[in-house]
């Protein structure tokens, strides 16, 4: 009797942006080491940091790929580049995290199973909430309207106290990461 081989599990690239907040980004790096999702691979835009983090971050974090831009290109088109780079290694997913955000463990396992629940979904957001206050949700999801062309914030599911400014939603499942406010 051969024992039976686990199903693959999608490849995913967690994309962390850094602008001049390596600080943010040293903290962010070792909760991303710690999901309990296999074959993600973390990539790390460095959008021309004056000083450059490249040796700081590479010596914490050897395992870490590090695309330099050279110069900030901004918050889009720096994503953009580590989306690019992680879409031409292969990866079946990208998974944008800012740099003053920490992870939950299972925040890819989350994320991925409810992108592959079905073919329509293209884009899964996770809840945001407060880093002093995680009873307050800072983000918490959006919908997009495909034939206007529109996107925006809507009401799902409220989970979290009426003062809170954005009304929660499960997200995908019940995951999360932490905004850390006014860093920079």
């Amino acid at each position: 009797m051969s024992a039976q081989r686990p199903e693959p599990v999608p490849s995913v690239a967690a994309v962390v942006l850094n602008w001049n907040g390596t600080e943010d980004t040293l903290e962010c790096l070792p909760r991303l080491a710690l999901v309990d999702y296999p074959g993600h691979e973390v990539i790390v835009v460095d959008n021309g940091a004056d000083p450059s983090p490249q040796r700081k971050l590479l010596e914490r974090f050897p395992s870490v790929s590090y695309v330099g831009t050279g110069r900030n290109l901004g918050h889009a088109a720096g994503n953009k580049v580590g989306t690019q780079y992680a879409l031409s290694a292969g990866h079946e997913y990208v998974f944008v995290l800012n740099n003053d955000r920490v992870v939950e463990r299972a925040v890819l396992r989350e994320a991925v199973a409810v992108a592959a629940s079905g073919p329509a979904i293209a884009v899964v957001a996770v809840e945001i909430i407060g880093w002093d206050d995680p009873a307050c949700a800072w983000v918490a999801y959006g919908q997009v309207t495909y034939r206007r062309g529109r996107a925006g914030q809507g009401h799902l599911e409220s989970a979290w106290h009426a003062r809170c400014a954005t009304p929660a939603s499960t997200g995908a499942g019940k995951d999360r990461t932490r905004h850390r406010q006014g860093r920079r």
